[in-house]
């Protein structure tokens, strides 16, 4: 997930000056605590984090991450939501939303965040959703 995460295109993070205090610090404590396995507490952290600064979009998109892996789908889907509202060119949060409609069968609107997400990522881009951009292709035209 911080690879998905880590990418140029997380301008919260980017544009962090400092008036952040230690939240850049913290979203990497976060997405640590993600690859751990330790949801729970990587949600608690970006949720501190949301309670301080209320306004970042990499935050956000963490923390529906972390919800998508604790299949909290529609917690994920509203974080990511807010991440979108806050930076509509943010790759993440459609790896997000693809997940959990490809997850949910809902292959449409999977294809959709996918396609977006496909658009929108600079540095990285997961080779699953590519192959999952196939199969739902395939299932929609057979539909």
């Amino acid at each position: 997930p911080s690879v998905i995460f880590a990418q140029s295109d997380r301008p919260s993070l980017a544009s962090n000056n400092g008036s952040n205090g230690n939240a850049g610090d913290g979203i990497w404590v976060g997405l640590y605590l993600i690859e751990a396995e330790q949801y729970d507490m990587a949600i608690d952290v970006f949720t501190d984090i949301l309670t301080e600064n209320p306004e970042m979009a990499s935050v956000f998109a963490a923390r529906g991450i972390a919800y998508f892996y604790m299949q909290e789908y529609e917690l994920a889907i509203s974080d990511s939501a807010a991440a979108l509202d806050l930076e509509p060119e943010y790759s993440t949060p459609y790896w997000t939303l693809g997940n959990i409609y490809y997850t949910q069968e809902i292959y449409e609107n999977a294809l959709s965040a996918y396609e977006n997400y496909l658009e929108l990522a600079i540095e990285y881009v997961d080779p699953v959703v590519e192959e999952r951009v196939m199969v739902c292709q395939e299932i929609i035209s057979a539909g």
